[in-house]
């Protein structure tokens, strides 16, 4: 019983470190990997608890939790790309100049907007290009760029280089 309540305490001393790491805004940490670190953490809880203290199953359960919390980290960080993408192709073919779109993932909390500042036509092969300022706000701080797209053959917006 001893050793089980051992591997329950560091597991659950390793999760609450890490759990305020991946809280803190400063830390840099995105999402896939604080959901790699605190899966580990829980599945490291989880092979202790389960295993009354073996250490093979404290790993086994870190790595397992591990992959699974990165997983699912990489999940919200491809939504929000997914509903960005989205605005960006919106905003570009249909909103007028410097007239902002706005997107926002309930899941992250993470938001941003699309404001066209012109259209125009690139030589020598003659694209249909357009300038836009992107905002971008995640975990409370935010980005912003100048960036430009132009339309592919398919008739859609990718970004272009400056």
């Amino acid at each position: 019983m001893n050793r089980c309540l051992s591997a329950l305490v560091c597991a659950s001393v390793a999760g609450a470190i890490t759990t305020g790491c991946a809280q803190n805004g400063s830390s840099g940490m995105n999402k896939t990997t604080s959901g790699t670190l605190l899966g580990a953490g829980t599945g490291a809880a989880l092979g202790g608890l389960f295993s009354h203290g073996s250490a093979g199953a404290i790993v086994a359960g870190a790595l397992v939790g591990g992959v699974l919390g990165g997983l699912i980290g990489h999940q919200m960080d491809e939504r929000d790309r997914e509903a960005r993408d989205r605005a960006v192709q919106e905003a570009l073919q249909n909103s007028k100049n410097h007239q902002t779109s706005h997107w926002h993932n309930a899941k992250t909390g993470n938001s941003g907007s699309i404001k066209p500042l012109s259209g125009y036509t690139a030589s020598p092969s003659a694209q249909t290009c357009r300038g836009f300022t992107e905002t971008y706000v995640r975990e409370g701080k935010t980005y912003e760029q100048n960036a430009h797209a132009c339309r592919n053959s398919k008739g859609e917006w990718q970004l272009a280089d400056q």
